[in-house]
């Protein structure tokens, strides 16, 4: 992939890449706009996340800053 930069005096510079990471989040706003987006009906789930002060979680899962709950 190639983007081309023009700066404030008008001077072009090409940057190339050979991967391009879209860090858009849920909106994929590259894929989307080039048409590479394909939603997967297995994948469609939904993050809530929360932070707390204060709390002391017990063992196991929740030691790590996630709580995985499944409501099938």
């Amino acid at each position: 992939m190639t983007v081309r930069v023009t700066d404030a005096a008008g001077t072009e510079t090409d940057h190339h890449a050979r991967f391009v990471i879209d860090g858009s989040g849920r909106d994929a706003l590259i894929g989307t706009k080039n048409g590479w987006r394909t939603p997967r009906e297995a994948l469609d789930r939904t993050a809530l996340w929360s932070h707390w002060k204060g709390v002391t979680m017990n063992g196991g899962l929740e030691e790590g800053l996630s709580l995985i709950i499944y409501m099938g």
